[in-house]
């Protein structure tokens, strides 16, 4: 049910970090903005970076609008999954069963696909993860919810880990605060894609079937450590597979 007020006679769809979803019709959906300001103007960011890929509908793994107005953009409803359920089911260090590999080697192409061409046009997702991956009705993946996006050599906002990484002393752009993320540009969303490649190929985030500490509760403080040391988990698997996540 939609809450009261908003859009009373449309199926109510889910709610994310800044706007509602209502199915509008068969086909479309409607992303409204909350009622925070905040979150007002981000639907505005998001909304501007959309106009951006408009002029450039050739890549099939990008979301792209149908219609706004102020406050809200018009979408073309998928079959409503993403791969946030999964990476849901990580976190709990449930291991997945594993998609056939030809599917997984196709939703490699697709992300990757995706995130290149973003990057011709010198524009990163900024919040490159599972949430914010969605499937079609063919199993095609598509990236989407551009709200953090933004230019290459922009702050890195949005690092949540095991999507995101913090930097180490080694890094160049390590600053003089001890967690701090960098830039954006190819290495942030490389990073990204490696991660949720391992999850496809492991069914798994990241140390996600390991407690790295004798107190679980710490546990999700310490893949942030490791990735800053730039330390990953063991890849033993597929080599050409275990070979795309390494380069990443």
């Amino acid at each position: 049910m939609a809450p009261s007020g908003l859009f009373k006679n449309v199926d109510y769809v889910g709610m994310g970090g800044i706007a509602r979803v209502y199915k509008f019709s068969p086909e479309v959906v409607v992303e409204v903005a909350q009622r925070e300001e905040y979150q007002k103007e981000q639907i505005g960011f998001e909304l501007s970076t959309y106009k951006r890929l408009m002029p450039h509908k050739t890549c099939l793994f990008i979301f792209h609008y149908i219609h706004y107005t102020d406050h809200a953009i018009f979408l073309p409803y998928m079959r409503g999954d993403s791969l946030e359920s999964a990476a849901q089911q990580a976190s709990k260090n449930m291991i997945a069963n594993l998609e056939p590999l030809r599917l997984r080697l196709t939703w490699m192409h697709d992300l990757a696909q995706g995130a290149a061409f973003l990057e011709s046009l010198n524009l990163s997702q900024g919040d490159l993860r599972p949430a914010n991956i969605r499937l079609d009705h063919h199993d095609r993946l598509h990236i989407t919810d551009f709200d953090y996006a933004a230019d290459f050599g922009t702050p890195y906002i949005s690092c949540l880990e095991p999507y995101g990484r913090v930097l180490g002393k080694m890094d160049p752009y390590f600053g003089k605060t001890e967690w701090v993320a960098g830039m954006l540009g190819p290495r942030t969303e490389q990073f990204a894609l490696g991660s949720i490649f391992y999850y496809f190929n492991y069914g798994m985030d990241p140390y996600g079937d390991q407690y790295l500490t004798s107190n679980p509760k710490v546990r999700h403080y310490r893949p942030r450590d490791l990735f800053q040391l730039m330390e990953f988990p063991v890849l033993n698997r597929d080599p050409d597979l275990d070979d795309i996540t390494h380069k990443c």
